[in-house]
């Protein structure tokens, strides 16, 4: 009887041991995911920095349209507030151009 309670033992020392090697295993798994997601939000956050802002108000008053109106669409469309059809007809429409 003694023998079934060591393997027992042995048994439940077993597990331990691999529960532990699996959560540590899935916790390295996701500290890389949110690692990666970070990465991937400060790209998209330094893209969005990159537009030249003045570059494209100067455009927008060669075309004849509100440099406001365009650098607010612009914003709405970064922000996710706007698709990009959307924002295209938006631009038609201060352009006088219906389609």
């Amino acid at each position: 009887m003694p023998i079934f309670l060591f393997a027992a033992a042995g048994a439940c020392l077993g597990l331990g041991v691999g529960a532990t090697k699996y959560l540590s295993d899935k916790a390295r798994r996701r500290a890389a995911y949110e690692l990666k997601t970070q990465e991937y939000r400060e790209g998209a956050d330094l893209l969005r920095e990159q537009i030249d802002y003045e570059l494209m108000r100067k455009e927008a008053i060669a075309v004849g349209v509100d440099p406001d109106a365009v650098e607010a669409g612009y914003l709405a469309m970064v922000q996710g507030q706007v698709s990009v059809a959307d924002a295209t007809d938006m631009l038609r429409r201060l352009v006088g151009n219906p389609a």
